[in-house]
């Protein structure tokens, strides 16, 4: 069976904080790394399968922060799998942002 999913970067105003959102598809999709640089920064696709998707955050230059990296296991087993990442930053960096 083919599925729909989504990939969700969720939050208000996340824009002035997130530059990009790569997404790293397994390499049987066609064009496999998605780049998102327009908040909501979500990745909707078609597929079949389960597989690790690696996901890194890039945030605007102004808060010098590094980039973030995470994996969502996609599975459709059940009600399909869900994964919350936290990121913990001072709040220093969401001062930069505002100069």
């Amino acid at each position: 069976d083919v599925c729909m999913w989504e990939l969700v970067t969720p939050g208000e105003n996340i824009k002035k904080y997130i530059k990009e959102v790569v997404f790293e598809l397994h390499p049987t999709f066609p064009n496999p790394t998605k780049r998102c640089t327009k908040a909501p920064f979500n990745q909707t696709c078609y597929g079949w399968g389960t597989f690790g998707i690696p996901i890194t955050v890039k945030w605007q230059p102004e808060l010098e922060m590094g980039d973030s990296h995470f994996e969502h296991y996609l599975s459709f087993n059940g009600n399909g799998r869900s994964t919350i990442h936290t990121i913990k930053v001072d709040k220093s960096c969401f001062e930069k942002g505002k100069k």
